[in-house]
């Protein structure tokens, strides 16, 4: 969750709007359209970036940043699942 959190966290979604799509679009946090108002999360669009609150979050759940790369927390290793 942390994570996810994080990621979230680091995108600067109105720098996204200005440089990918010239002004010509609307932030969005959500897959569900802005256009769709009964299914729309207004607090969940206001989330802004905060590369700071990120690191603090990637920090308080364990994560730890050694030569610029992430790792994961102690004990905890990646596992694949297989076809």
């Amino acid at each position: 969750v942390a994570m996810r959190r994080a990621l979230s966290l680091a995108i600067d979604r109105n720098l996204m709007v200005t440089a990918a799509w010239n002004g010509s679009a609307e932030v969005a946090n959500s897959p569900v359209s802005t256009a769709l108002a009964f299914w729309r999360d207004d607090e969940a669009l206001a989330i802004s970036a905060n590369l700071e609150e990120a690191k603090a979050l990637l920090k308080d759940a364990g994560y730890r940043l050694v030569d610029g790369r992430l790792h994961y927390p102690e004990g905890v290793e990646e596992t694949l699942v297989g076809p």
